[in-house]
């Protein structure tokens, strides 16, 4: 499509523990046009509240407690809206170390995990007849502006397969995609909800034993003498804590407005039902090559 054409729906996407930990995830806020203008206002209320000039996942620390509360009110921004259907949030969250994904760059699984996203939302989970603008973060794993190129052309060819891979021309072709633009999160504020859904899903994997020791069963049904409870404290960093405390205030709002997210059955954020406004899914094997147990090389 021709980057001059219109479009009624917006995608901002944002991508946590690209580089470190053994699980990565990329999360999608969807909506229409005008709910983006309200929620655009909404949220830089809520920034200039707290004197925040950019909300980022990585600086919810007990020292600095005003990201831990303007995270909540992000949530309780973000949640009445998924409720009237109005937005939905989708994370896709991936083991990064697993056998099943053969060892390549960063920036090729990426690419497979963005694909898996837009086709999964921008086709299965909004109406038809419906064109996108892209607004991914510019600090990314992907070449958004390689991809923007693609768009702008008036036709693909052979080159452009060479060029750029089979999946990236798939992704302009096929989700109705009119225009892609990467964006300075500090400068588009839309950016900073998917930071912040990208950054719990990712965390909720990686720390949920210690979750499960600090607030679960073990806790609740007085498995853990005083004593360990105590030395658990202590091996908790300030983050750690922190977003414990993050992580269990989203999980009771969840459960709370009925929205179908499970922190505990799958070790970690899981909603059953992808129909669900705010859906997040793990990559596994059953979305590999079910002969090989791999991603099939065609992915990169």
């Amino acid at each position: 499509m021709n980057a001059r054409e219109t479009f009624t729906h917006v995608a901002y996407s944002d991508e946590a523990y690209y580089s470190e930990g053994e699980y990565r995830s990329i999360s999608l806020l969807t909506l229409n046009v005008e709910t983006a203008k309200q929620l655009r206002r909404e949220l830089t209320d809520i920034l200039k509240k707290f004197d925040i000039m950019e909300f980022k996942w990585r600086k919810v620390k007990l020292r600095s407690k005003k990201y831990y509360y303007c995270a909540k009110k992000i949530l309780d921004l973000v949640i009445p809206l998924a409720l009237k259907n109005r937005i939905r949030v989708d994370t896709i969250i991936w083991n990064s170390s697993t056998k099943y994904i053969p060892k390549r760059d960063n920036a090729s699984i990426f690419q497979l995990m963005y694909y898996q996203l837009f086709k999964n939302v921008l086709i299965k989970r909004w109406q038809a007849n419906i064109s996108w603008k892209l607004f991914p973060d510019e600090q990314s794993n992907i070449n958004w502006d390689e991809i923007k190129e693609f768009l702008d052309l008036a036709s693909f060819d052979a080159d452009i397969l060479t060029r750029g891979g089979k999946r990236l021309l798939q992704l302009v072709k096929n989700f109705d995609i009119v225009e892609i633009e990467a964006v300075d999160s500090k400068k588009e504020v839309l950016s900073q909800i998917p930071d912040l859904f990208a950054g719990l899903a990712a965390f909720s994997r990686l720390s949920y034993s210690k979750y499960l020791r600090r607030y679960g069963t073990l806790k609740r049904y007085g498995i853990l003498s005083e004593q360990e409870e105590n030395e658990q404290e202590e091996r908790l960093t300030g983050s750690e804590r922190c977003r414990f405390k993050l992580l269990g205030y989203f999980n009771r709002c969840c459960k709370k407005h009925r929205l179908g997210v499970s922190l505990k059955s799958s070790g970690g954020l899981w909603t059953p039902n992808p129909s669900n406004p705010i859906n997040f899914w793990t990559f596994k094997e059953q979305s590999l090559n079910e002969k090989t147990k791999q991603v099939p090389l065609s992915y990169f």
